[in-house]
């Protein structure tokens, strides 16, 4: 059988949910789907209001994908929320893909947006075929493709706040403050002695922030790094902006915090 990364290309396609069930024992074979998803994401606009999402059918056999739209939000926690909506338009919602060959799946939305971004995500499913059904395993893989809905006047904004340092661990959140989404591709919380000289860096991962919206993190401080750090640096790239942030931990009135 071939790799999972060797069948599923980076650059189309990107797995959110593979759903096993295990028939017999404990012998789980996966099956990997050979489609892909390109573009991997929408923008619609006021002048672009639709758009086509292709699925490539890879494979020597026929697929049969299902299609479902989902409102897509953020929670007081930065955790996603899907809902049914009827707001975004698109069609088919049942394609049957010949071997080697693509479908379109046409997208668009009822009203624009207008002071607030819209997004969305459009869910395309794979329906497992007999000949890759088993008594050991069924498999469904399926890819939600996010549907950005821009306003009439964009407003780019993120700030760091709620910075805590406790015993071994900094938490804090990155808050969209503007009405469009932003991704942060890079997080990293830097420490630094007295001299300024970078004693640890601390790499988070990263996620979309919608517009409004508010994402968590946290990071632990190495233990032998405690007694020495003066100062800790929090920087962020995101695809929109940078943001930056520089906490001296002597001004506020401990010279270590975390030396206990």
């Amino acid at each position: 059988m071939k790799s999972l990364s060797s069948i599923l290309q980076p650059a189309a396609i990107l797995l959110l949910s593979i759903v096993f069930l295990s028939l017999s024992g404990f012998s789980v074979k996966v099956l990997a789907a050979q489609w892909q998803v390109v573009p991997i994401s929408l923008d619609l606009n006021k002048k672009t209001k639709s758009g086509v999402i292709a699925v490539k059918n890879t494979d020597e056999e026929v697929l049969q994908v299902s299609v479902v739209a989902k409102e897509w939000t953020q929670d007081e926690t930065g955790k996603d929320q899907y809902t049914e909506t009827n707001d975004l338009i698109f069609f088919p919602k049942v394609l049957q893909i010949k071997p080697n060959s693509e479908r379109v799946i046409r997208v668009g939305v009822k009203a624009p947006a207008i002071k607030k971004e819209q997004t969305f995500r459009l869910y395309i499913k794979e329906a497992v075929s007999p000949s890759k059904r088993s008594s050991q395993v069924a498999v469904a893989l399926q890819f939600g493709a996010p549907i950005f809905v821009q306003p009439l006047e964009e407003n780019i904004a993120g700030e760091i706040a709620d910075i805590e340092i406790d015993e071994g661990s900094i938490s804090f959140s990155v808050k969209n403050l503007g009405n469009k989404h932003f991704r942060t591709s890079r997080i990293n919380v830097i420490g630094k002695d007295a001299s300024g000289k970078e004693i640890f860096n601390q790499k988070l991962k990263g996620w979309y922030v919608l517009a409004g919206a508010t994402q968590h993190h946290e990071a632990m401080i190495p233990m032998n790094d405690r007694r020495l750090l003066k100062a800790i640096d929090l920087k962020i790239i995101t695809d929109q902006m940078e943001l930056y942030k520089s906490i001296d931990l002597q001004s506020v009135g401990k010279s270590s915090p975390l030396s206990e």
